[in-house]
């Protein structure tokens, strides 16, 4: 059965006119293990690294042919080794989460921070940059960020998977604490709470987040200024094995990676999912982490996801580099 979304319908194709749903745009030497992909208002793409240090945050500019860009570094962290999440908190500006972590081992605990990239001389044709990074605040209690998305231009929400909840940091004086401690946000033997988005298209603002053991995405009304829930927690979708990370349109469709399924999923509260691109097995979004929608008129319509390398048949890690992969909302897909 053909399924179309009344959405992505209404968006561009690939400004080449191209009918084709995936797109390589760059990928990465074997091993690396990205971890989590932001648009910018150039349409530039932020990802960083897991497991190598010092952690890496690259820009990387979709419209050039795969893997013509001789260096995507924009900046480097020492002393840790990993970059979480990362998300605009305010123009130009992202929050972008650093600590240590082995995919082995797990995270070490103390070593997390967040961060302040500021992009406003990125321009729209070149990689090349100067950015302004500053530390907002040293989170040494917190055991793990995993997701982050803005709350508004004063603060910004953590979702520390391993205690199961959502923290708010404050940007200027760099405190935090807890917000949101739900059964659905609840860590289980794998991870709780882990990719996390402000929808600040409805009032209140909605936030969406994924729980990777409960195999569910969830949405709630919250306080624009506090973070705190203000209403109902509500399953957008559930059955669906480990999400990751998730984007939002502004009408609540919400698109997420499924890293060991190889699938880019999307769903709308009340809706059945339907998996968008990748299938079980396939290498083309093998280890799928995480996603952004194109900001661009040239890339409307258009996803792009990040993966980890996609596994090897026992099971392993880094089956290859990790890539980015831009997926065309707008074609058909069979299901």
């Amino acid at each position: 059965m053909r399924i179309f979304d009344a959405w992505a319908l209404q968006a561009l194709l690939f400004s080449t006119g191209s009918a084709q749903q995936t797109r390589l745009v760059f990928q990465f030497p074997k091993p690396t293990w990205l971890e989590n992909i932001a648009t910018t208002r150039t349409g530039h793409l932020l990802t960083g690294i897991i497991n190598k240090a010092p952690a890496e945050l690259h820009v990387i500019d979709p419209f050039t042919a795969s893997n013509s860009i001789n260096t995507t570094l924009l900046h480097s962290f020492p002393g840790v080794n990993s970059i979480f999440g990362i998300s605009e908190y305010a123009p130009d500006h992202f929050a972008v989460a650093t600590g240590n972590y082995s995919p082995t081992t797990g995270p070490t605990a103390g070593t997390y921070a967040v961060w302040s990239v500021d992009v406003s001389h990125l321009s729209n044709h070149s990689t090349s940059a100067t950015v302004k990074v500053r530390k907002i605040a040293d989170v040494k209690d917190l055991s793990v960020i995993n997701g982050v998305a803005a709350l508004n231009e004063d603060a910004i929400l953590l979702a520390d998977s391993f205690a199961g909840s959502i923290i708010r940091l404050d940007i200027k004086s760099g405190k935090h604490k807890t917000v949101i401690n739900h059964p659905s946000t609840a860590f289980a033997p794998m991870l709780g709470v882990n990719g996390l988005k402000v929808l600040h298209s409805t009032d209140p603002p909605t936030i969406y987040y994924t729980n990777t053991q409960l195999n569910a995405t969830f949405s709630a009304p919250i306080n624009r200024k506090t973070g705190k829930l203000i209403g109902n927690v509500t399953t957008v979708v559930e059955n669906e094995v480990a999400p990751d990370d998730l984007a939002v349109t502004d009408d609540g469709m919400v698109f997420f990676a499924r890293p060991f399924a190889g699938m880019f999923v999307r769903a709308r509260a009340g809706e059945k999912a339907v998996v968008v691109a990748g299938a079980e097995g396939s290498s083309v979004l093998g280890g799928v982490t995480s996603v952004t929608l194109g900001r661009r008129y040239n890339d409307r319509g258009v996803a792009y996801v990040a993966t980890m390398g996609g596994f090897n048949a026992d099971g392993s890690y880094y089956a290859e580099g990790g890539k980015i992969v831009a997926v065309d909302l707008a074609a058909e897909v069979e299901v």
